[in-house]
């Protein structure tokens, strides 16, 4: 095999730009979602978890929602929880 033909295959084995980027914007998304998780305060976690921004597109192609915005709603809905249990413990 000659080096072009081992370039040509190393190029084929490659993701497209646009896969990677999903990709990428997956994996900050699940980070920011661990490091919302740590923060000490339900009003805290909410709050960065309204700013962190799920993947747009389907990780398996029979999804109809993305899992990663499915995650996203339950991460929400477990702060929300947090803080009502957090407000109705100090009446």
């Amino acid at each position: 095999m000659s080096s072009h033909d081992l370039l040509l295959i190393r190029s084929l084995s490659k993701p497209a730009a646009e896969i990677l980027t999903d990709y990428n914007r997956k994996v900050d998304f699940l980070k920011g979602l661990l490091e919302a998780d740590k923060l000490p305060s339900p009003a805290e976690k909410s709050l960065a978890n309204q700013f962190l921004a799920p993947g747009r597109t389907p990780t398996i192609s029979s999804e109809r929602t993305p899992a990663s915005k499915t995650v996203h709603i339950q991460s929400k809905a477990r702060c929300v929880g947090e803080m009502r249990k957090e407000l109705m413990s100090t009446v």
